[in-house]
This record gives structure tokens, sequence and C-alpha cells, in this order.
């Protein structure tokens, strides 16, 4: 079981690099939720004290909705993991991000002045390469907006899987609770529609 499950974690991981590659709006991998350095964890843990692994969010992208932009987050995961997955009840995936939408809502001010700072940073170190939308965000004097609704991208499967009648009964589940923040693409890599491009909206 835990070779099997060692495989999928690896595919996800590479899935999430080709949609990272296929979209220069991302600015961020990788997200830690919590107020607690890695060094004030691991410290407590040295000490004893029981420490969770911090939630993590997988990415953040700046987007534009008219003349504004935005900071946006993302969870990915492959159509076989089975968190997306539930025989009676929600899904692991539904609590997974109620928790990181109620981090963001919580943090939402502190989250906008950190990924200003963050979009100044890259315009300083690399001012030929930085997205349009990340010179637009430092160049501004306003405060950076922040989207706390998080987007679920999944992506990993066929044809033949995406209309298989298993798969369609998981599928209409997610639909109905994300509806248009659910962002479903075969192939990670041509993942950008919801991403660096408008919403994909994805009927059930």
């Amino acid at each position: 079981m835990k070779r099997s499950a060692r495989w999928y974690a690896e595919a996800e991981k590479t899935g999430l690099h080709q949609i990272l590659k296929s979209n220069r709006n991302v600015i961020d991998v990788e997200i830690t939720l919590s107020h607690q350095s890695d060094e004030e964890a691991a410290v407590e843990e040295g000490k004893g004290q029981a420490r969770r692994v911090a939630d993590r969010i997988d990415f953040a992208a700046i987007q534009e909705r008219g003349d504004k932009p935005y900071i946006v987050f993302f969870e990915a995961k492959r159509f076989d993991n089975s968190e997306l997955k539930s025989k009676e009840g929600d899904p692991r995936v539904f609590g997974q991000v109620r928790r990181y939408e109620k981090f963001i809502k919580d943090n939402a001010s502190a989250i906008g002045t950190s990924y200003k700072r963050v979009c100044h940073n890259l315009l300083d170190l690399a001012p030929d390469r930085a997205y349009s939308s990340v010179k637009k965000v430092a160049e501004s004097t306003d405060q950076l907006s922040v989207d706390t609704d998080l987007r679920l991208l999944v992506f990993g499967f066929d044809d033949d899987q995406r209309v298989g009648k298993v798969w369609n009964k998981h599928r209409t589940k997610l639909y109905n609770y994300f509806n248009d923040l659910l962002l479903l693409k075969g192939s990670a890599s041509e993942f950008t529609a919801g991403i660096s491009d408008k919403s994909l909206k994805v009927a059930p």
C-alpha cells in the first residue's frame, strides 16, 4: 500500500509541476498555512510537543478582473486521489478546502500585504521576466485584493475515465460543492483555463 501511494503522490507532483510551467502568473507554491516558522515548529517538536504537519496550499497566482488584480489560491489533485471520493458523506477534500478558506479569510489583509511585497521582489529580481500582472501589483499604490475562494484543480484522466459511471458520481458531488471553482483537465500540461485564462465552468 505504501509503494502504491508513493507512486500516486509522485505522479500528482509531476502534474502540478506541468501546471506551474504552463502559467506564468503563478507566484508562489507549497504555501504553508501557519503563523509559525519551520524553525519554531522544529523547536517545539524537539521539546516533545505534539506537532501536526502544517496545511499547505499548492500554489497562488495573480489574476486580473477588469483592471483589478487579485491573489488567487489553487489546490491541485490527480483524478485518482482518494480525497476526491467518498461512498458515503463528504469526500475529505471538502474539509481540507474549508480549513484553507477559513485561514485565507481570517488573514486576508496580511496575505494581501505579503504578496504585494512578493510582487515587488519578483520585479526587482527579474524586471524583464516579470509577468504583466505582477508588474501591475508592484507598481500600484493600492492594496492587493485577496480572493478567499479556493479553486480545486483535478487532472490526470483520459476520455474513458472522464465519462465513466463511477467517476461521474464523485464528479457530480464535487461540482455541486465547488460549482465554477472546480476546474477539470485531462492533461495537466494543458491546464491554463481558470489559472492564467478566464475561469472554466464545468457542467455536472
